[in-house]
């Protein structure tokens, strides 16, 4: 994510939030590991925000399983947060 940021040569403040339990997951409505947000917005387009939960997270782009968002989403989100 860092490098991403770099790019758009913006001063963010990236968190890193250790989620430990299924109340502080429903608080947060984190929705698993990795969860990445630009301004309180997940960066998944089109996530349905229910299921608050501490599971592994996994992100489908094009017909491929990942393990964390795709640099291109962040990269919109980015964008969609400087407009």
């Amino acid at each position: 994510m860092k490098e991403v940021v770099a790019e758009y040569y913006v001063d963010a403040d990236i968190q890193a939030v250790e989620v430990t339990s299924q109340d502080q997951a429903a608080e947060l409505e984190f929705l698993g590991s990795p969860t990445v947000r630009v301004d309180g917005m997940d960066v998944e387009p089109d996530v349905i925000e229910s299921g608050f939960n501490l599971d592994y997270r996994t992100y489908w782009l094009e017909e491929e399983l990942l393990n964390r968002p795709p640099k291109e989403w962040i990269a919109a989100a980015i964008e969609v947060a400087l407009e």
